[in-house]
């Protein structure tokens, strides 16, 4: 304050013309510049002309007085309505975004259609959620529902991608050793497991029947068959192996058994008379084929139409007599090759204690 008013130091005190702080503060409040003749009038104090002139220079928007927070801005101040000048028309108040009251109106716009389109997609998913509510379903059971087909398609891939079973030989042997295998084959043990005699009755062998041994190497059945065929029918001895061809050949001229007639084959074709055969048995040999599947389809056609196959072959277990296990083949194994091959299971002796006796018929 000037020093001529009289006031002591650091004190306010109201002018002469009836403006006082009061008036200051409305001014205040207005956001507006007084205009310079009502300044020279608010006071003639230097500290009171200082504040006046520095609110007039950054033309601040100052909060409403405390004093009067029910006034509304466009009242009027000390009886009269604010003055409007030349070049400053009356501002239209908009109303603060509820949402966001801090943004100004440029700043509201993006923000407020971001919020409609959030809105509206909302309202699109909790539709499409209403069915599932509608079920009881929780989040996470939807979680496992969806994660199920995911796991089988998985597991389905890995099932593609896994190697189908072999159909080739588990072993490959040579035979060329005829003597070796005389003492293998020719075992007078064997008889006791082999049932060589119960096996051919099984097979209902008649009189004048044709039957192809597959693989008879030193020609252990091939005797007992030929009795059961007799002197009308025939016994034909198949081996890929010549010296065993050889051996029996000998050994049906050693015995007198003219029915027998031994038959060089190869490994995929046992070159059999086509449609006449009425059984063909295989015995301990059918682990030893490959390509089996194409191998016993196209033994089809040596068949008669009444024609079987008959498979014997070792159970795929620990056994007292046998190859080893990993050269074996389970029982389900040949089932189904054999079943994939157009045949049939028709019966199944079970009087072998350590070999699985399989007849099949084509379909």
């Amino acid at each position: 304050m000037d020093a001529g008013s009289g006031d002591r130091p650091g004190r306010l005190r109201r002018s002469r013309d009836g403006h006082g702080l009061h008036a200051l503060r409305l001014r205040r409040d207005s956001g507006y510049a007084e205009p310079p003749a009502r300044r020279q009038r608010a006071g003639r104090g230097g500290l009171w002309r200082a504040l006046l002139l520095a609110g007039d220079q950054l033309r601040l928007p100052l909060r409403r007085s405390v004093a009067h927070p029910e006034r509304h801005p466009d009242a009027p101040v000390g009886g009269r309505r604010r003055r409007e000048g030349p070049h400053q028309p009356e501002r239209q108040r908009r109303p603060p975004s509820p949402a966001h009251p801090s943004l100004r109106p440029a700043e509201r716009r993006p923000r407020a259609a971001e919020e409609q389109r959030r809105s509206v997609l909302g309202r699109g998913l909790q539709r499409s959620r209403e069915p599932e509510r509608r079920r009881g379903v929780p989040r996470s059971g939807r979680l496992r529902l969806l994660l199920i087909p995911l796991i089988a398609f998985l597991v389905g891939v890995a099932a593609a991608e896994a190697p189908p079973p072999s159909h080739d030989a588990t072993s490959h042997h040579s035979f060329a050793d005829v003597d070796h295998w005389v003492s293998v084959f020719d075992d007078p043990a064997r008889d006791a497991w082999q049932k060589p005699a119960a096996v051919v009755r099984a097979l209902e062998i008649g009189r004048g029947m044709t039957v192809a041994d597959l693989g008879a190497g030193t020609g252990y059945f091939s005797r007992y068959l030929a009795a059961a065929v007799g002197g009308s029918g025939s016994v034909l001895a198949v081996d890929p192996e010549p010296n065993m061809v050889a051996y029996l050949r000998a050994r049906a001229e050693r015995e007198h058994t003219d029915n027998v007639v031994p038959i060089l084959a190869s490994a995929d074709n046992p070159r059999l008379p086509v449609g006449s055969v009425d059984v063909v048995l295989i015995v301990d040999t059918y682990h030893h084929l490959d390509d089996r599947l194409t191998y016993l389809r196209g033994l089809q056609r040596f068949l008669r139409s009444h024609g079987r196959v008959a498979v014997i072959d070792w159970h795929k277990r620990e056994l007292p007599v046998g190859p080893p296990r990993e050269h074996k083949l389970a029982r389900e194994q040949v089932v189904e090759e054999m079943t994939a091959a157009s045949y049939r299971l028709v019966a199944e002796p079970d009087f072998l204690p350590y070999q699985y006796f399989l007849i099949f018929a084509p379909r």
